[in-house]
């Protein structure tokens, strides 16, 4: 079989840039011919064509979603990625499920295959096939290993005047790059945009560890909502495609706590309540404002214990337990004693 891998012949693009997946390899534009008749499998790499689409090695760093073949039939057609280690010795890093292409028009095969910046992709031909190639001289090179070198292996190939009638399409891997809103309730529910590069096909959102609910605006923008967190606590936001997972790395999102009319902003206007549980003064209140006063504060009520024969109607708070301005967990239970 014969793995065809694709070399640069330019430089390669920024992955910022990229908003679209990328393809790399053949443009399939050109009158191809049947390749050289091989005893043997064989790898195949792309080096040189005169197309101006012609881009042999990746720009991104994402993952091959699909891939294309010319001029070929039957079974154990894979696609390689490898790594170029100068001249024509390259490292093979990866492989796809093997395919069976039915006639020898154009195949699209689907992939799920890892690819670095700066990596390219090669065609594996099984024993005795002949996959379509261009053959003009200098226009046209690539490099090849007869047998076909393996997964992990280092060697160096033979050069060729052909190109192989192959190509991959890359989905880049996801980034964020702004963040809508930095802050929002502990409760949560609060819509955030994510703002970001090659965000298409996002699976799932993330903030710190907890799943998020979202929904795909555009390639570039996913909106989510805030899932319930940790009042005080920032945490990153992350947001996974098939091609990676990102993560706003110069942002975070703060869970806030609620406000409402219980203790002093640091500010002295207004109040906060849900960091702590500010236990306020109950002596002297009734059962009725006591509870009133534990809720604003983001206490709860406790055991409540009446002395004997007093009122139920009329009796009122003589001690409690944790005493006032105690700073305690949210929600603790205040235990008060009437009468």
């Amino acid at each position: 079989m014969v793995l065809v891998a694709v070399a640069a012949a330019s430089a390669a693009l920024c992955a910022s840039a990229q908003a679209a997946p990328v393809t790399i390899g053949s443009p399939l534009e050109e009158a191809y011919t049947p390749g050289l008749a091989e005893g043997q499998s064989y790898l195949a790499v792309d080096t040189v064509s005169t197309s101006p689409y012609f881009q042999a090695v990746s720009p991104v760093d994402g993952v091959v979603i699909r891939w294309r073949l010319l001029g070929a039939e039957g079974a154990g057609f894979q696609l390689f990625t490898l790594r170029d280690e100068m001249g024509k010795t390259y490292t093979v890093t990866g492989e796809s499920p093997s395919a069976t292409p039915s006639t020898k028009g154009v195949q699209t095969f689907a992939a799920d295959l890892p690819i670095a910046a700066g990596e390219t992709v090669g065609l594996y031909v099984p024993p005795g096939d002949k996959p379509a190639i261009v053959a003009s001289g200098i226009d046209h090179e690539a490099v090849i290993w007869e047998p076909a070198i393996g997964l992990g292996a280092t060697a160096e190939g033979n050069q060729i005047p052909a190109e192989y009638a192959f190509d991959a399409v890359i989905q880049p891997a996801p980034t964020i790059s702004l963040l809508g809103t930095s802050g929002g309730p502990a409760a949560g529910g609060t819509e955030v945009k994510i703002a970001g590069t090659d965000l298409e096909g996002t699976t799932s959102v993330r903030f710190g560890t907890i799943p998020a609910g979202f929904t795909q605006v555009s390639e570039g923008l996913v909106d989510a909502i805030s899932p319930p967190g940790t009042a005080g606590s920032s945490v990153p936001i992350s947001l996974t495609t098939q091609a990676g997972t990102a993560a706003s790395s110069s942002q975070t999102f703060t869970y806030e706590a609620a406000t409402g009319p219980g203790s002093p902003t640091p500010s002295g206007q207004g109040s906060t309540s849900g960091a702590t549980c500010t236990v306020p003064n109950l002596v002297g209140k009734t059962l009725k404002a006591s509870k009133k006063l534990l809720k604003r504060a983001d206490c709860g009520l406790g055991k409540v214990t009446r002395k004997k024969g007093a009122s139920p109607k009329n009796d009122k708070v003589t001690k409690q337990n944790p005493k006032s301005g105690k700073v305690p967990a949210p929600a603790t239970k205040v235990k008060l004693t009437l009468g």
